[in-house]
């Protein structure tokens, strides 16, 4: 396949801390490309690198073969970035905002009107064309964010969290709009937090941890790979957890996580064999996930709540 974007040895120090460290990926066109990671791993970084709003401390980046340092002006005209919201007027209407954006990016103003009002149907915001950005509510306010991003028609799309701390029915929205602007045949970067939109957007992924990568692919195969084909979780005593261990760990590969223990099983027989060598009021068995792979090569839950 194509490759529209490359990175290699990308790396970011502010001083002694180090925010990104040799990263190597590549991004293929019509690919959506994930980085997946708990606050502070570097997934703001790296979107922050590669639409030109930070500088790298070492190493380069390719977007279409242009390399990222020397030729940002130029890959400006590729690349969509769902901004933040000042950079939205509060004086002028949803409406206007699409159009001086459209305007400021070097769009003539009737190119521009005919796109704002194609984003608009896109986005449903039809009726709230007149409306102040201030009036919309915050899963709305994320859809003319997300318009904002593509008024310059892009190739690639770069998306920090898009649709973190929104209300179930914005963040379905949210992911079918990526998903229809890819079968469009747009790329899109992801950085994201949440296993489930990884899983569902994702073709490929990459785990992230204090800026360095832990593990890439797509998700089922990490699945398939790291972890195996179900999970067995079960809850016991805190004082009992090394007697559990005993029994199971030199059979199977595990994780502890405070008074739960899970078992990475590969096949049926292996599942029915460690439930019998399990005691445990509390016992689920279930499919592997990208959550295990997460907390095997990370060593921690990424689900809020779940170490409680």
């Amino acid at each position: 396949m194509e490759i529209i974007l490359e990175a290699r040895n990308m790396t970011k120090h502010i001083g002694n801390l180090k925010l990104i460290e040799g990263l190597n990926f590549s991004v293929s066109k019509n690919e959506c490309y994930g980085f997946l990671g708990s606050a502070g791993a570097g997934k703001s970084t790296i979107m922050q690198l590669l639409s030109g709003a930070a500088y790298l401390s070492s190493g380069d980046y390719f977007i279409k073969g242009l390399n990222g340092r020397k030729n940002r002006r130029e890959i400006q005209s590729y690349i969509g970035v769902l901004p933040d919201h000042d950079i939205l007027d509060p004086q002028l209407s949803v409406m206007d905002n699409l159009i001086s954006y459209g305007k400021f990016v070097g769009a003539k103003h009737s190119d521009s009107l005919k796109r704002a009002r194609d984003l608009l149907r896109f986005s449903r915001l039809d009726d709230h064309g007149q409306s102040a950005p201030q009036d919309l509510r915050p899963g709305l306010l994320r859809r003319l964010r997300l318009c904002m991003a593509l008024v310059n028609e892009p190739e690639i799309l770069i998306l920090d969290e898009p649709s973190k701390g929104l209300e179930p029915v914005d963040k379905r929205w949210m992911w079918g709009a990526i998903e229809k602007l890819k079968i469009n045949g747009m790329t899109v970067i992801l950085a994201t937090s949440q296993m489930e939109e990884a899983e569902r957007l994702c073709d490929r992924l990459a785990i992230l941890e204090k800026g360095k990568m832990l593990i890439e692919g797509m998700p089922h195969e990490l699945v398939a790979d790291t972890v195996g084909r179900s999970v067995v979780e079960f809850k016991v005593d805190l004082a009992d957890v090394e007697y559990h261990l005993k029994k199971i760990k030199e059979e199977y590969s595990y994780q502890v996580l405070n008074n739960r223990i899970r078992l990475f099983l590969n096949s049926q027989s292996e599942t029915d064999k460690a439930l019998n060598l399990v005691t445990s009021d509390d016992i689920k068995v279930r499919r592997a996930s990208l959550d295990d792979v997460f907390i095997k090569v990370a060593g921690y839950d990424l689900q809020p709540g779940a170490m409680e």
